[in-house]
This record gives C-alpha cells, structure tokens and sequence, in this order.
C-alpha cells in the first residue's frame, strides 16, 4: 500500500499565509493533530519504507505520529521532492480562497518572480513516482503538503490534468491520509474527488 499524508496545522494555514517552501513548523493544533493521527490512524503499524518532505511541518508530522503511535519502520527518507510547490516572491503574503485558485486556474498567465508552475511540479511529482517505484509492493507512508499531493496524486496514476481542473481536486486537510493499492496505478483506475 501506499499512504499518503498531509502535515499538521501551521500559524502559516491557519491564517492563510501562502507559505510554499518556507520552512513554517507546526503549531499547537498541528502537533495535536499529528499526535491523534499517530494514535488513531496508524497505530501499530509497520511501513517498510516512510518518506517525508525535508520541510519542518511535514518531518515533525511524521516524528509526532510514528512515536504516539508506535509505528515500527524499516527505513525513513527525507526527500526534497516532496516539497511544497514553491510560490516564490508571493510565499509570506496572506492569502484568500480565491486568491490561491487563481494560482491554479490561471497558472500559465500570472507570472511569480521565481514560483514553479504546475508544469514544473508536475515533473516534480514524476521523478517522486519513479523513486517511489523501486518500493513497488511495500508497505509506504509519505508525508507531504496539499498542493504537490494534488499534483503527486495525478502524476501517480498517469492522468495529467488540465491546468484548470488542479483547482476542482478536493483538497487533503490537514493530517489527513488517503491510500492507495499499488494494482491501483493505471489510468483508467483514477478516481478524484472534483467539487462542482
């Protein structure tokens, strides 16, 4: 199986900072939120292989989890792949709803000093599924950040998705999993969860 897991809570989310690659770490909530997941979601379990995002909220996540949950692992990776989508000169600024969907929607027309594109995490995400890949048939967990898994999850199944249909993905909250069965990856098994 391969689970995948979205950080704790950060000052940064929960006031709606578009924080990209900037090294935010976890705050009360998101620690207590590791902690439950740990407790709740993985209790017991052994993962062959986990690998996380160098970034602090998502290391920790998996640090809090694996020790209130008593997870045995065979081997931890940090990987840099696994990074937030970096937005550049707009990482800091406070953002709304719209605003961040613009990021999505309109992606090829708004020019960010510095700030991947979809495209680029896109190729990102590749080279994760084809590092993943030498753990085919393992027991894996990674820990990562909302927008690459949307993108991670797309490029997972080879089932690229129009620029514009990035921002109809639901999104993973925070310390949420989802799962994925390794026969699983073929395009016509996809399935994504697309709001109206």
């Amino acid at each position: 199986m391969i689970y995948i897991v979205r950080h704790g809570q950060t000052d940064g989310n929960k006031n709606m900072i578009l924080m990209g690659q900037q090294d935010w770490d976890l705050n009360e909530t998101g620690r207590n939120q590791a902690e439950q997941f740990g407790l709740q979601q993985i209790q017991g379990k052994h993962f062959d292989v986990a690998l996380t995002s160098t970034l602090l909220r998502a290391s920790n996540t998996l640090d809090i989890s694996f020790k209130a949950g008593n997870v045995s692992v065979g081997q931890i990776i940090k990987h840099d792949g696994l990074k937030e989508r970096k937005y550049g000169d707009a990482e800091g600024i406070t953002v709304t709803k719209e605003d961040w969907a613009k990021f999505w929607v309109k992606d090829s027309e708004i020019k960010i000093p510095n700030a991947e594109t979809i495209a680029d995490v896109e190729k990102r995400a590749l080279k994760m599924t084809q590092f993943i890949s030498q753990f085919k048939g393992k027991n894996i967990i990674l820990y990562s950040h909302g927008d690459f898994i949307r993108v991670f999850v797309s490029v997972l199944y080879d089932n690229h998705l129009k620029i514009s249909d990035y921002s109809k993905v639901q999104g993973i909250e925070n310390c949420e999993l989802v799962s994925f069965d390794w026969s699983l990856l073929s395009k016509q098994d996809i399935t994504f969860d697309i709001e109206p």
